[in-house]
């Protein structure tokens, strides 16, 4: 039933595709010249992550209230940054993109997804600050309740990478001890694609829980980023802390 679900979504989403890379070295090329001989080319495979099919797929698994879009946040302070692909957000009325001007307000944003097909180690340290980035919302602007800022949940998903899972946990681990990054800045769930997936302990500091679950990743996914959805913020963007006009209108 839900399994099966999974796997059809797992096979639209990741396409496989070979190709032939030609490291042939001079002197190899020399022996094998005018002999038609295929030697130094190696066969890899590369994925072909669809994010636009994603998006359009994640829109069908999130809680019915919710909308997922190729968007900018923004807070009432100005503050937008560009470290997400993809956010889920409720809507407030079906023109909220457009009355925006292509941003959604920062009351309305339930969780950001951050993209990556192909992930190396050494591209793992910039991934990390981009969500730290965006976890900065509403942080800066002020708050009219007084309260402390709810901060977004944030999704990474990594199409393949080379490294193992326990190795990735490692690496996060160590890069936010070394940056000293708040751990409310921190990401919330990442999944490798087929592969496995780590998720916040929200128990402790500084630490992650890192399983091989293998084809049943993005179904565990789907439970998981549900949890942190699946929740009413009770709160609705309040629309003259957007308004940036200093204007006086005549009054009788």
């Amino acid at each position: 039933m839900i399994s099966k679900y999974f796997d059809d979504f797992n096979k639209k989403i990741v396409k496989k595709r070979k190709t032939a890379a030609n490291k042939k070295t001079k002197s190899a090329a020399k022996k094998t010249s005018g002999k038609g001989s295929s030697a130094g080319k190696k066969t890899t495979e590369q994925i072909k992550f669809d994010l636009k099919l994603f998006s359009e797929k994640l829109n069908n698994i999130i809680p019915a209230f919710l909308q997922i879009a190729s968007v900018k946040p923004i807070d009432s302070s100005g503050f937008s940054p560009s470290g997400a692909d993809l956010i889920a957000y409720k809507p407030f009325c079906r023109d909220i993109i457009e009355i925006m001007d292509g941003y959604i307000p920062y009351e309305s944003v339930y969780g950001t997804y951050h993209i990556e097909p192909a992930l190396n180690k050494s591209d793992l340290g910039s991934l990390l600050g981009r969500v730290a980035a965006v976890k900065r919302l509403n942080t800066s602007a002020e708050n009219p309740e007084g309260g402390k800022s709810v901060v977004v949940p944030a999704f990474i998903v990594i199409g393949e990478t080379s490294f193992s899972i326990r190795d990735i946990k490692n690496e996060i681990i160590n890069f936010y001890i070394e940056k000293s990054v708040n751990s409310d800045f921190e990401f919330d769930i990442l999944i490798i694609w087929n592969k496995g997936i780590i998720v916040k302990n929200w128990r402790e500091k500084r630490s992650f829980i890192a399983l091989e679950t293998g084809e049943d990743t993005m179904l565990w996914f789907f439970i998981l980023m549900n949890e942190y959805l699946d929740v009413e913020k009770n709160v609705e963007p309040d629309f003259r802390q957007y308004l940036k006009k200093d204007i006086t209108y005549k009054e009788y």
